[in-house]
């Protein structure tokens, strides 16, 4: 994976296609064709399951029911 297509795939998870096509000055499906490229490339890639595991969930905004959930792997250092 290069390293402009991992920021791109890093992007999307944050951000929507739309919006990165609009400032990188790509068309939808090439951003959409990118992250899925990358999507494979890390499925291949072995994971070890981590031993202590963290989850907590947020309301995205103050009285909506629209939730954003994080996990954390206690144990690896960022």
């Amino acid at each position: 994976m290069l390293p402009y297509e991992s920021m791109i795939y890093e992007r999307v998870k944050n951000c929507s296609i739309e919006e990165i096509s609009r400032e990188e000055g790509l068309g939808w499906s090439e951003v959409q064709l990118i992250f899925n490229h990358c999507a494979k490339e890390l499925e291949k890639e072995e994971w070890e399951a981590p031993e202590r595991m963290s989850l907590d969930e947020f309301s995205n905004l103050k009285g909506h029911k629209d939730f954003i959930t994080t996990v954390v792997d206690l144990d690896k250092k960022i």
